[in-house]
């Protein structure tokens, strides 16, 4: 954990402290985002940000926030009238169904108590009913620190036939997300928690079958920033192609953080996390604090304590 201005150590779930060597990479002389010497480092965080969700798919990366890439995934593959089961244990999976809601779909809300997760079998009962077009679920709940099993999760989801949507925003870089093998059709992320960077990009992820059900999409999205086939040119070909002016400096430093994520190895780097959140939960509850997550369902990223 980075010393902030050697006084004071920022112990929230995000923005998380910066490394000083990703500082310095944002402070560098800006180049204009057509110039190739930048182009070269976009490419650069596109291939380590799809090496780091394990897609072989398209990532996107534009300014915007954690809210933001999952407003994106919704908007993109969300129309009037789609049905959408979404998996709420916390205040961040609630945002799910409000953005399904003002976006025309149909949410049904299937909810446990705060602290929990779901398990397979309960999203497996509530796929029963039918005529679901997508799955909304957070891998890490940043409001109790409770992880749900995305990867049972996904199996369950592509048997119904249903898209999944996925908000990686606490998770990613710190634990491990394997998007193509969990079955994760549209992964949200952004910068500043686990991958280390500042605040202000956001990460989305689609994996080959998203990017069909993209290509197939008739009605216009109706987000024009926010619109992943207006994007698909850029991130295919980025020196031939815009959308809208990157926020360079920001890349520099992802570019860097994502430096250090990958000479650290992803091996080390998640029981790094893994070692430290166990250690931290029996220091907590040693000095009479209790864990809002439940046993069994306590992230490696994030550790929710409450005083009382």
């Amino acid at each position: 954990m980075v010393v902030v201005d050697e006084r004071r150590i920022v112990m929230l779930p995000g923005p998380t402290s910066v490394d000083p060597a990703v500082l310095r990479a944002m402070s560098r002389q800006i180049e204009p985002h057509s110039h190739p010497s930048f182009i070269a480092k976009y490419r650069s965080v596109l291939e380590k940000l799809r090496r780091l969700v394990q897609t072989s798919g398209r990532v996107f990366v534009f300014s915007g926030s954690g809210t933001f890439s999952q407003e994106v995934g919704v908007a993109n593959f969300i129309e009037p009238g789609d049905k959408v089961l979404c998996l709420v244990n916390g205040f961040f999976s609630a945002r799910f169904a409000e953005m399904v809601r003002r976006y025309g779909g149909r949410p049904k809300v299937l909810e446990v108590p705060f602290g929990e997760g779901f398990t397979a079998e309960m999203v497996r009962e509530a796929l029963k009913e039918g005529g679901f077009k997508a799955v909304t679920a957070v891998h890490v709940e940043t409001s109790s620190g409770a992880v749900n099993p995305i990867d049972e999760i996904g199996e369950v989801v592509k048997e119904a036939g249903a898209l999944f949507i996925v908000d990686t925003v606490a998770s990613l870089g710190g634990m491990e997300v394997k998007q193509d093998k969990w079955g994760i059709n549209v992964n949200c992320a952004c910068t500043q928690k686990c991958l280390g960077a500042p605040p202000g990009v956001s990460i989305i992820s689609l994996d080959k079958e998203a990017l069909e059900v993209l290509e197939r999409r008739e009605a216009p999205v109706t987000t024009f920033y926010g619109d992943l086939k207006g994007w698909l040119p850029v991130v295919e070909d980025p020196l031939n192609n815009y959308r809208s002016t990157h926020p360079v400096s920001l890349i520099y430093a992802l570019e860097e953080a994502l430096n250090q994520i990958f000479a650290e190895g992803l091996k080390r780097r998640f029981r790094r996390h893994r070692i430290i959140a166990e250690a931290f939960r029996r220091a907590m509850r040693a000095i009479g604090l209790r864990i809002l997550a439940k046993p069994g369902f306590e992230a490696d990223t994030v550790t929710a304590v409450w005083g009382a």
